[in-house]
């Protein structure tokens, strides 16, 4: 298990924990660290996206992080960090989108279109995402390396913040976090012609626990998704576990 801190990056083998540095031009960063996100790409390959703008790689010969990437304008305040299925790492700011490739290095800068700071990305196909922000919630069409906003009415009415986002891709449900205003479920499918048929509801909460009479899941602030093999979405939040099974 691998985890982040304000110290570093920390991996628990089940019986011992180890501490690893991150190294910056062969030597210990110097730099604050502000981790924020960490991923594991197709063959084991781990990457770990700092706030500022910084990329680091695990060397598994060596048991280091190495920093293969920085954003040259800093200080810059990214906030998401996002790796695709087409192994390209997301740098996002409030005005700029920097997109990395893992295979080639090769950089591509941006325009962030939904002129907002980024919150939770999910991806859809190989050129559709949804994005929440601090203020709502979008579909975007990523080409030509340019970012097009898809107008989907009943999700470009959500005004909210966007906590996280978990797409569940057999049953093209996406499920919604917001602050403040509880969990939604919005149904995703495409006709042979690509015209979009859409549904979109209040997802129902599990019954309140019997020390908590009073507290829905309205109240609660969503902090994560996850999925197991029985196809139960996991909902986190500050006060509970929730679980939903996808249509």
């Amino acid at each position: 298990m691998w985890f982040l801190t304000n110290e570093g990056i920390d991996r628990y083998n089940g019986k011992d924990i180890k501490h690893y540095k991150l190294i910056e031009e062969n030597k210990e960063s110097s730099f604050p660290i502000h981790l924020g996100w960490l991923y594991f790409e197709e063959k084991g390959k781990l990457w770990v996206i700092g706030k500022a703008g910084r990329i680091f790689q695990y060397n598994q010969e060596h048991d280091v992080f190495n920093r293969v990437y920085k954003l040259p304008k800093t200080p810059v305040n990214i906030s998401y960090g996002y790796m695709d299925c087409n192994h390209r790492i997301w740098l996002c700011s409030r005005y700029s989108i920097a997109l990395y490739d893992t295979q080639t290095g090769e950089v591509h800068q941006m325009s962030n279109e939904l002129k907002s700071s980024i919150t939770s990305i999910e991806q859809v196909d190989n050129n559709h995402f949804f994005m929440g922000t601090d203020k709502g919630l979008r579909y975007v069409k990523l080409e030509n390396e340019t970012l097009q906003i898809v107008p989907l009415e009943p999700l470009d009415k959500i005004q909210a913040q966007i906590s996280s986002l978990y797409f569940h891709q057999e049953s093209q449900r996406l499920f919604i976090g917001t602050f403040e205003k509880g969990v939604f479920a919005y149904e995703h499918t495409a006709t042979t012609d690509y015209t979009l048929q859409y549904g979109f509801e209040r997802c129902k909460h599990c019954p309140n626990q019997a020390s908590e009479p009073d507290r829905a899941i309205d109240s609660d602030r969503r902090y994560g998704y996850t999925q197991n093999q029985h196809e139960l979405v996991y909902l986190g939040t500050v006060h509970r576990l929730q679980l939903q099974k996808p249509q």
